[in-house]
């Protein structure tokens, strides 16, 4: 017969709490288990941004963590891994600029960059491909009423997923050469690891040849714009093209 002592908030952290929850209210996941806490935490306390002095101001922010749509997709996709149900949607490719009806069976949820990520197994492409979940088109279901669909393979390792560069999340594309300069080549080696990229040749106009595969074109093309002068991407021709385009209407746009 015991009991945990008390959790005591100062009226800061009740206020920090409340607000945060607030913001979070319809646009996240977890938002009403945290409510539902919170309530039981600070039971009998009034919410000190009652308080007549707090009330001169009034709180015009709201949060940006993908919306209510959003947040019924994680919570319908979550339920999905942990219940072993494949699921079906329809998916916005960027690379082809359609819609495709998807059936996967749903291994694990990644947050990387911002962005939700749903890593399972296509079975249109009999491959596992990672989908970025705010391309997701309508309502998430489920492709059968039994209770399980699938087993998740056991060499399956989500590990290998959170070494994946922003622009390898998505569905692969091909692999880009890009043209380090010397200023800039040990910082990537020591900041990307072996899993995103490795260099095929060096001392090449005083820097090396790096490839890395990727996946989302955009997210390389900001990555290597990002690195200046000292970085360019050599191949495929469209991939180039579209950089240079990039910069050309940073320039325009900023000329004045």
């Amino acid at each position: 017969n015991f009991y945990l002592p008390a959790i005591e908030f100062t009226d800061k952290e009740l206020g920090a709490l409340r607000t945060s929850l607030s913001l979070l209210d319809g646009e996240f996941a977890y938002a009403e288990p945290l409510r539902l806490g919170l309530l039981q935490l600070s039971w009998g306390k009034p919410s000190p941004l009652d308080a007549p002095e707090q009330r001169t101001a009034a709180l015009a922010v709201t949060a940006g963590a993908g919306g209510r749509e959003l947040s019924q997709r994680l919570s319908k996709i979550e339920t999905a891994i942990f219940r072993r149900k494949t699921i079906v949607f329809d998916y916005y490719t960027l690379g082809r600029d359609s819609e495709e009806r998807r059936k996967v069976d749903p291994y694990h949820l990644l947050f990387q960059g911002g962005q939700f990520y749903l890593v399972g197994h296509s079975h249109e492409r009999d491959d596992i491909p990672v989908f970025r979940l705010s391309r997701i088109r309508g309502k998430v279901g489920y492709a059968s009423k039994a209770e399980h669909d699938f087993q998740r393979p056991e060499e399956f390792d989500p590990r290998e997923y959170a070494n994946r560069a922003d622009c390898q999340l998505g569905e692969p594309r091909g692999v880009a050469p890009i043209c380090l300069s010397e200023r800039v080549q040990s910082l990537v080696r020591r900041h990307i690891g072996p899993d995103v990229g490795k260099v095929v040749e060096e001392d090449v106009d005083g820097g090396v040849i790096f490839e890395t595969p990727y996946g989302d074109a955009r997210q390389l093309i900001a990555w290597v714009l990002g690195l200046g002068e000292r970085a360019r991407i050599l191949e495929p021709g469209e991939l180039a093209e579209q950089a240079q385009e990039r910069v050309r209407l940073v320039a325009e746009r900023h000329a004045e």
